[in-house]
């Protein structure tokens, strides 16, 4: 038991890196939590670091639920994951998830009531989705739809975000075309964490590419880019007047997420899988810090 304890650090690592790696979540979340306190006119450096720690704890608490949500089916078609493997146990992830909440909502009752009471209601639904919301025989027949509902806390995750720069909400135009914006950027990070290349699908029925085949998938992914571009380009519009060497600078990012694109179709390796989610990582994350100049 105690040679248990003194080894958790170390197996939880080995869990993270294959199911919650932070450091990519790192780049993509901080240039958002800066670019929505610069939409707000009230950045605070000291504040996008508490929000930062705030949204991992909350995403490390999404990812844990689900392990322990999908144990049955993931010891059927994913037996090479770190709970299955036996590298840490669902007992031992509770008791994580468990400090990252109680830390989670300490730090969001130190920034300001409202952003606890944001994250008050980000519980309270993840704990509904934890229980695929008590009709698990019904809603796990409608993949797309399960997808979407269980994406609703990455928008009401952006909710919270603003309000921790705010207790004063106005969601006038220039809000909601950042909102559109950094809620297509989370679709896309989740939609390609489900892009997998043929033959690596797996047995679950789990994955976009298993429903819609691995063409449909890179084509919906491109729209998704295609959207997350144009709305920066809107809310760059909105901020400034001069915005020509940004919508040619918005083009050539897609132009190469395009590229990487069709090779990733004709290679479908591991390296071009990689490539294309980096690409997309830096470019979201790119765009972000460009509104916070813009706005800073």
């Amino acid at each position: 038991m105690i040679q248990n304890i003194y080894t958790l650090p170390k197996r939880f690592n080995i869990y993270q890196k294959e199911r919650f790696p932070i450091f990519p979540l790192v780049i993509s979340l901080f240039p958002a939590i800066l670019s929505s306190g610069a939409v707000l006119n009230n950045i605070s450096i000291s504040n996008s670091i508490l929000t930062l720690i705030a949204t991992i704890l909350y995403l490390l608490h999404i990812r844990i639920i689900d392990d322990h949500r999908d144990f049955e089916h993931d010891n059927i078609h994913h037996i090479e994951r770190p709970v299955q493997k036996g590298v840490i146990s669902k007992k031992e992830l509770i008791s994580i998830d468990i400090t990252a909440i109680i830390i989670f909502l300490i730090i969001s009752a130190l920034i300001n009531i409202y952003a606890f009471y944001i994250a008050i209601v980000m519980y309270f639904y993840s704990y509904l989705a934890s229980q695929d919301f008590f009709i698990k025989k019904y809603i796990r027949k409608y993949f797309f739809v399960y997808n979407i509902i269980n994406l609703l806390q990455m928008i009401l995750m952006q909710i919270f975000v603003y309000y921790t720069f705010t207790d004063k909400l106005n969601f006038n135009l220039l809000i909601l075309i950042h909102f559109l914006f950094t809620s297509i950027g989370s679709i896309t990070f989740e939609f390609i964490r489900k892009l997998k290349i043929p033959g690596n699908d797996g047995t679950g029925e789990d994955t976009y590419t298993w429903h819609l085949g691995f063409a449909k998938s890179l084509i919906l992914y491109a729209f998704f880019c295609f959207f997350n571009i144009v709305s920066f380009t809107i809310l760059i519009n909105l901020i400034i007047n001069k915005t020509l060497l940004y919508f040619i600078f918005s083009g050539i990012i897609y132009t190469i997420l395009m590229i990487i694109v069709f090779i990733h179709k004709y290679k479908k390796s591991y390296t071009t899988d990689l490539i294309l989610r980096l690409s997309f990582l830096l470019s979201y994350a790119t765009l972000n810090l460009i509104i916070y100049y813009i706005k800073f």
